[in-house]
């Protein structure tokens, strides 16, 4: 959760310094990403049902992201 707050945070105050609030779910969620994917990184060379469980906590995180944008695997970093 550290990882997170500290890239949400900084995302929050990027919007607010630059006056741009377009797409805010989509901003915090690749911060999300982000960190799931440095924590889980290791985990997934644990084996199969390893690798399946954060596929599909990463679909989770994925799920609110706005579909007017790319999707987060394809979005650039914020």
């Amino acid at each position: 959760m550290t990882r997170y707050w500290a890239g949400a945070e900084d995302r929050f105050w990027e919007m607010v310094d630059n006056d741009d609030y377009g797409s805010p779910d989509n901003r915090f969620i690749r911060v999300a990403i982000r960190a799931f994917e440095h924590t889980t990184s290791q985990h997934e060379m644990r084996g199969p049902r390893i690798i399946r469980a954060v596929e599909k906590a990463r679909g989770g995180i994925s799920a609110s992201w706005d579909r007017a944008e790319p999707d987060p695997a394809e979005a650039d970093s914020a």
